[in-house]
Protein backbone atom coordinates (compact mmCIF):
# COMPACT_ATOMS: atom_id res chain seq x y z
CA UNK A 1 0.00 0.00 0.00
CA UNK A 2 2.80 2.37 0.97
CA UNK A 3 4.72 1.50 -2.22
CA UNK A 4 1.62 2.22 -4.30
CA UNK A 5 1.26 5.66 -2.68
CA UNK A 6 4.92 6.49 -3.27
CA UNK A 7 4.60 5.43 -6.92
CA UNK A 8 1.41 7.46 -7.35
CA UNK A 9 3.07 10.60 -5.92
CA UNK A 10 6.11 10.09 -8.14
CA UNK A 11 3.95 9.80 -11.26
CA UNK A 12 1.97 12.91 -10.35
CA UNK A 13 5.11 14.91 -9.68
CA UNK A 14 6.79 13.84 -12.93
CA UNK A 15 3.76 13.91 -15.19
CA UNK A 16 4.39 15.91 -18.37
CA UNK A 17 2.13 18.91 -18.65
CA UNK A 18 0.88 19.77 -22.13
CA UNK A 19 2.61 22.93 -23.28
CA UNK A 20 0.37 25.92 -23.93
CA UNK A 21 1.93 27.88 -26.78
CA UNK A 22 -0.48 30.75 -26.13
CA UNK A 23 1.28 31.26 -22.78
CA UNK A 24 4.75 31.15 -24.30
CA UNK A 25 5.60 27.97 -22.42
CA UNK A 26 9.00 26.49 -23.22
CA UNK A 27 11.27 24.74 -20.72
CA UNK A 28 14.98 25.39 -20.36
CA UNK A 29 16.44 21.92 -19.75
CA UNK A 30 20.19 22.59 -19.82
CA UNK A 31 21.29 22.26 -16.19
CA UNK A 32 24.40 24.41 -16.58
CA UNK A 33 22.35 27.31 -18.00
CA UNK A 34 19.78 27.05 -15.21
CA UNK A 35 22.56 27.15 -12.63
CA UNK A 36 24.15 30.21 -14.29
CA UNK A 37 20.81 32.03 -14.16
CA UNK A 38 20.20 31.04 -10.54
CA UNK A 39 23.69 32.27 -9.56
CA UNK A 40 22.37 35.83 -9.87
CA UNK A 41 20.25 35.20 -6.74
CA UNK A 42 21.98 35.70 -3.40
CA UNK A 43 21.14 34.55 0.11
CA UNK A 44 20.02 38.04 1.14
CA UNK A 45 17.64 38.43 -1.82
CA UNK A 46 13.89 38.09 -1.92
CA UNK A 47 13.56 36.93 -5.51
CA UNK A 48 10.59 37.35 -7.84
CA UNK A 49 10.29 34.74 -10.59
CA UNK A 50 7.94 35.55 -13.48
CA UNK A 51 6.61 32.50 -15.31
CA UNK A 52 7.73 29.62 -13.11
CA UNK A 53 6.53 26.90 -15.49
CA UNK A 54 7.25 23.46 -14.02
CA UNK A 55 9.65 24.92 -11.46
CA UNK A 56 13.02 23.79 -12.80
CA UNK A 57 14.51 27.25 -12.15
CA UNK A 58 12.29 27.83 -9.11
CA UNK A 59 14.01 25.06 -7.16
CA UNK A 60 17.46 26.56 -7.69
CA UNK A 61 16.27 30.08 -6.84
CA UNK A 62 14.61 28.81 -3.68
CA UNK A 63 17.86 27.17 -2.57
CA UNK A 64 19.98 30.26 -3.23
CA UNK A 65 17.76 33.11 -2.03
CA UNK A 66 16.17 34.19 1.22
CA UNK A 67 12.67 33.78 -0.20
CA UNK A 68 11.20 33.16 -3.66
CA UNK A 69 7.98 34.75 -4.92
CA UNK A 70 6.65 32.97 -7.99
CA UNK A 71 4.15 34.22 -10.57
CA UNK A 72 2.51 31.64 -12.83
CA UNK A 73 -0.85 31.93 -14.59
CA UNK A 74 -1.22 28.24 -15.48
CA UNK A 75 -3.03 26.73 -12.49
CA UNK A 76 -2.23 23.19 -13.71
CA UNK A 77 1.37 23.74 -12.60
CA UNK A 78 0.56 24.71 -9.01
CA UNK A 79 1.63 21.48 -7.29
CA UNK A 80 4.80 21.11 -9.34
CA UNK A 81 5.90 24.62 -8.43
CA UNK A 82 5.01 24.30 -4.75
CA UNK A 83 7.05 21.10 -4.57
CA UNK A 84 10.10 23.08 -5.74
CA UNK A 85 9.76 25.90 -3.18
CA UNK A 86 11.37 25.48 0.21
CA UNK A 87 10.28 28.89 1.55
CA UNK A 88 8.14 31.36 -0.35
CA UNK A 89 4.94 32.23 -2.18
CA UNK A 90 3.23 31.14 -5.37
CA UNK A 91 0.75 33.52 -6.98
CA UNK A 92 -1.52 32.19 -9.71
CA UNK A 93 -1.60 35.67 -11.14
CA UNK A 94 -0.50 37.55 -14.23
CA UNK A 95 2.59 39.54 -13.21
CA UNK A 96 1.75 42.19 -15.80
CA UNK A 97 -1.44 43.00 -13.87
CA UNK A 98 0.04 42.83 -10.39
CA UNK A 99 2.05 45.80 -9.04
CA UNK A 100 4.72 44.60 -6.60
CA UNK A 101 3.61 47.20 -4.05
CA UNK A 102 0.43 45.11 -3.61
CA UNK A 103 2.35 42.05 -2.35
CA UNK A 104 2.27 42.96 1.33
CA UNK A 105 -1.41 43.88 1.18
CA UNK A 106 -2.44 40.74 -0.74
CA UNK A 107 -0.58 38.36 1.56
CA UNK A 108 -2.35 39.67 4.64
CA UNK A 109 -5.33 37.56 3.56
CA UNK A 110 -4.27 34.54 1.53
CA UNK A 111 -6.84 33.35 -1.00
CA UNK A 112 -7.37 30.73 -3.70
CA UNK A 113 -4.78 32.42 -5.94
CA UNK A 114 -1.97 32.76 -3.40
CA UNK A 115 -0.19 29.76 -1.84
CA UNK A 116 2.57 29.70 0.75
CA UNK A 117 5.36 27.25 1.49
CA UNK A 118 6.80 27.64 4.96
CA UNK A 119 5.77 29.48 8.10
CA UNK A 120 3.12 32.06 7.18
CA UNK A 121 4.00 34.52 9.94
CA UNK A 122 7.67 34.41 8.99
CA UNK A 123 6.76 35.04 5.33
CA UNK A 124 4.66 38.05 6.36
CA UNK A 125 7.55 39.35 8.47
CA UNK A 126 10.02 39.00 5.58
CA UNK A 127 7.66 40.86 3.24
CA UNK A 128 7.05 43.61 5.81
CA UNK A 129 10.81 44.16 6.12
CA UNK A 130 11.52 44.06 2.37
CA UNK A 131 12.27 47.37 0.65
CA UNK A 132 13.42 46.00 -2.71
CA UNK A 133 13.00 42.81 -4.72
CA UNK A 134 15.31 41.16 -7.23
CA UNK A 135 13.72 39.65 -10.35
CA UNK A 136 15.40 36.53 -11.74
CA UNK A 137 13.39 34.72 -14.39
CA UNK A 138 12.96 33.03 -17.74
CA UNK A 139 10.00 35.18 -18.72
CA UNK A 140 7.51 34.26 -21.48
CA UNK A 141 9.06 35.91 -24.51
CA UNK A 142 5.82 37.33 -25.87
CA UNK A 143 5.52 39.65 -22.84
CA UNK A 144 9.07 41.07 -23.08
CA UNK A 145 8.21 44.64 -24.14
CA UNK A 146 5.20 44.85 -21.82
CA UNK A 147 7.34 43.48 -18.99
CA UNK A 148 9.87 46.32 -19.44
CA UNK A 149 7.13 48.96 -19.51
CA UNK A 150 5.45 47.47 -16.45
CA UNK A 151 8.54 47.32 -14.23
CA UNK A 152 9.35 50.94 -15.10
CA UNK A 153 5.85 52.34 -14.67
CA UNK A 154 4.67 50.29 -11.67
CA UNK A 155 7.61 48.66 -9.91
CA UNK A 156 10.72 50.78 -10.43
CA UNK A 157 11.14 52.07 -6.82
CA UNK A 158 10.91 48.47 -5.50
CA UNK A 159 13.56 46.93 -7.75
CA UNK A 160 17.04 45.94 -6.62
CA UNK A 161 17.96 44.49 -10.03
CA UNK A 162 16.46 42.46 -12.86
CA UNK A 163 18.01 39.39 -14.52
CA UNK A 164 15.92 37.80 -17.26
CA UNK A 165 16.17 35.42 -20.19
CA UNK A 166 14.75 36.87 -23.40
CA UNK A 167 15.01 36.37 -27.15
CA UNK A 168 18.51 37.19 -28.36
CA UNK A 169 17.20 39.76 -30.86
CA UNK A 170 15.24 41.55 -28.13
CA UNK A 171 18.28 41.51 -25.82
CA UNK A 172 20.42 43.25 -28.43
CA UNK A 173 17.67 45.78 -29.08
CA UNK A 174 17.22 46.47 -25.36
CA UNK A 175 20.96 46.97 -24.78
CA UNK A 176 21.65 48.92 -28.00
CA UNK A 177 23.50 52.24 -27.89
CA UNK A 178 22.50 55.47 -29.71
CA UNK A 179 23.37 55.42 -33.40
CA UNK A 180 23.66 51.64 -33.60
CA UNK A 181 21.60 49.42 -35.92
CA UNK A 182 19.41 47.98 -33.14
CA UNK A 183 18.75 51.27 -31.33
CA UNK A 184 15.03 51.96 -31.02
CA UNK A 185 12.44 53.45 -28.68
CA UNK A 186 12.60 50.48 -26.28
CA UNK A 187 16.41 50.85 -26.20
CA UNK A 188 16.15 54.50 -25.19
CA UNK A 189 13.47 53.81 -22.60
CA UNK A 190 15.31 50.90 -20.99
CA UNK A 191 18.67 52.68 -20.90
CA UNK A 192 17.21 55.82 -19.37
CA UNK A 193 16.14 53.83 -16.31
CA UNK A 194 18.64 50.96 -16.26
CA UNK A 195 22.23 50.02 -16.89
CA UNK A 196 21.75 47.17 -19.36
CA UNK A 197 24.10 44.26 -19.98
CA UNK A 198 24.00 40.99 -21.93
CA UNK A 199 25.46 38.36 -19.60
CA UNK A 200 25.48 35.28 -21.84
CA UNK A 201 23.67 33.57 -24.70
CA UNK A 202 21.57 30.39 -24.53
CA UNK A 203 21.23 28.30 -27.72
CA UNK A 204 17.70 27.39 -28.78
CA UNK A 205 18.37 23.65 -28.56
CA UNK A 206 18.74 23.96 -24.77
CA UNK A 207 14.93 24.26 -24.61
CA UNK A 208 11.99 21.89 -24.97
CA UNK A 209 10.10 22.27 -27.19
CA UNK A 210 12.91 23.73 -29.29
CA UNK A 211 12.04 27.34 -30.26
CA UNK A 212 12.99 28.99 -33.56
CA UNK A 213 15.21 31.61 -31.91
CA UNK A 214 18.26 31.78 -29.64
CA UNK A 215 18.10 33.50 -26.26
CA UNK A 216 20.22 35.84 -24.16
CA UNK A 217 20.34 36.42 -20.42
CA UNK A 218 20.44 40.11 -19.53
CA UNK A 219 20.86 42.22 -16.41
CA UNK A 220 19.12 45.53 -15.74
CA UNK A 221 20.46 47.62 -12.86
CA UNK A 222 18.27 50.59 -11.85
CA UNK A 223 19.89 54.02 -12.27
CA UNK A 224 19.52 57.04 -10.06
CA UNK A 225 16.71 58.78 -11.95
CA UNK A 226 15.69 62.40 -11.48
CA UNK A 227 12.37 62.88 -9.63
CA UNK A 228 10.79 64.80 -12.52
CA UNK A 229 11.48 61.85 -14.86
CA UNK A 230 10.06 59.38 -12.35
CA UNK A 231 6.96 61.48 -11.83
CA UNK A 232 6.22 61.65 -15.57
CA UNK A 233 7.66 58.33 -16.74
CA UNK A 234 4.41 57.14 -18.30
CA UNK A 235 4.17 60.26 -20.46
CA UNK A 236 7.86 60.04 -21.32
CA UNK A 237 7.49 56.49 -22.59
CA UNK A 238 4.61 57.51 -24.88
CA UNK A 239 6.59 60.53 -26.08
CA UNK A 240 9.62 58.37 -26.93
CA UNK A 241 7.60 55.99 -29.12
CA UNK A 242 6.01 58.91 -30.99
CA UNK A 243 9.42 60.53 -31.42
CA UNK A 244 10.91 57.44 -33.05
CA UNK A 245 8.08 57.38 -35.58
CA UNK A 246 9.09 60.80 -36.90
CA UNK A 247 12.54 59.79 -38.21
CA UNK A 248 13.47 63.47 -38.62
CA UNK A 249 16.13 65.75 -37.19
CA UNK A 250 14.70 66.71 -33.84
CA UNK A 251 17.51 67.83 -31.55
CA UNK A 252 20.08 70.10 -33.20
CA UNK A 253 21.44 68.24 -36.22
CA UNK A 254 20.75 64.77 -34.81
CA UNK A 255 18.17 62.30 -35.98
CA UNK A 256 16.10 60.53 -33.36
CA UNK A 257 18.09 57.27 -33.49
CA UNK A 258 21.24 59.24 -32.64
CA UNK A 259 19.79 60.74 -29.47
CA UNK A 260 20.87 59.41 -26.10
CA UNK A 261 18.14 58.53 -23.58
CA UNK A 262 19.08 61.64 -21.61
CA UNK A 263 18.77 63.88 -24.69
CA UNK A 264 15.32 62.43 -25.36
CA UNK A 265 14.31 63.22 -21.78
CA UNK A 266 15.64 66.80 -22.15
CA UNK A 267 13.70 67.19 -25.41
CA UNK A 268 10.54 65.89 -23.68
CA UNK A 269 10.77 68.47 -20.89
CA UNK A 270 11.56 71.30 -23.31
CA UNK A 271 8.69 70.45 -25.69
Amino acid sequence: MKKDLVLKNFLIENKETTVRKSLGQIKLVKKESLEKIASFAERSDNVVEVGSGEGNLTELLSDKSNMVICFEIDRRLKEKILNKISFGILLIRDFLNFPLNKLKEETENFNSEIFVKGDIERIKKVLAETDKFKIVANIPYYISSRFIHKIIIEDFPLLKSIHILVQKEFAHKLCAKPGSYNYSAISAIANLFFETKIEFDVPRFYFRPVPKVHSSFISLKPKQVKPDILNRRNELIDFTYKLFKRRKKVFGNKRVFQLSPEEIADFFFSD
